[in-house]
């Protein structure tokens, strides 16, 4: 090699400039939360995630355009609030025309709560509004009690309002029951799945129950099961 000669050395640029930010944890959330507000079309309860999903995502829309150097995720927030909002729309509507379609002509629907006497007049065992309704016709929902579990198809069962208050809260009131007979050939199996149930109201309230507590009672004579 020639002494005249240059030794060239690579050039390294060490300075690096990357532009980097932050995903939006709101955003992802509210992605996350949009694709599983589908399943509120299964029960009235589930309508709290499309609402947390909008919630969300406007906070994380919020975020990124307040930080807009620092966050991203704008896609994201944006897809997860659309799933949010027509879950919502959706599964609230679906849910309302239900509850105004589903009491068969000729019944009167009776919530569970209805059954309970009223604190303000402790001598009544049972609720006067509700003791108007012995031999009417009532439509009511409710959950197959435990009870009948390994039976397999049955035609009498007990219904309960509530699952987690009446059989695992305790010992529970006997006006959170409600005997029930199905008239006719259908039979029923038990579920988690709530019931609904058509038929006459009968009400008595010095009647023994079969597990045996004694009070306000409620035997229902289906005449509709579903």
């Amino acid at each position: 090699m020639s002494s005249n000669s240059i030794a060239l050395k690579p050039v390294v640029d060490t300075e690096i400039d990357v532009d980097y930010r932050s995903l939006s944890k709101a955003a992802v959330f509210s992605l996350i939360l949009g694709i599983l507000s589908v399943v509120a079309f299964v029960g009235e309860g589930l309508l709290i995630l499309p609402v947390l999903g909008l919630i969300c995502g406007i906070t994380a829309m919020r975020s990124i355009t307040r930080y807009p150097e620092e966050l991203t995720g704008k896609a994201a927030a944006w897809i997860g609030i659309g799933l949010s909002l027509i879950c919502l729309v959706g599964a609230a509507s679906s849910h309302a025309y239900e509850y105004n379609t589903e009491v068969p002509d000729g019944f009167e629907r009776l919530p569970f709560y209805a059954l309970r006497p009223d604190p303000d007049h402790p001598e009544e065992a049972v609720p006067a509004e509700v003791m108007k309704l012995d031999g009417k016709k009532i439509f009511i929902k409710g959950y197959v009690h435990p009870s009948v579990k390994e039976k397999g198809a049955v035609k009498q069962f007990t219904l309960v309002g509530d699952m987690k208050e009446c059989c695992f809260g305790g010992a529970p009131k006997v006006t959170d029951f409600v005997d029930v007979n199905i008239v006719g050939e259908d039979t029923i199996r038990y579920s988690w799945r709530l019931r609904k149930l058509a038929g006459v109201l009968r009400v008595d309230p010095m009647m023994a129950r079969t597990n045996g507590l004694e009070g306000p009672c409620y035997r229902l004579d289906a005449e509709i099961v579903k």
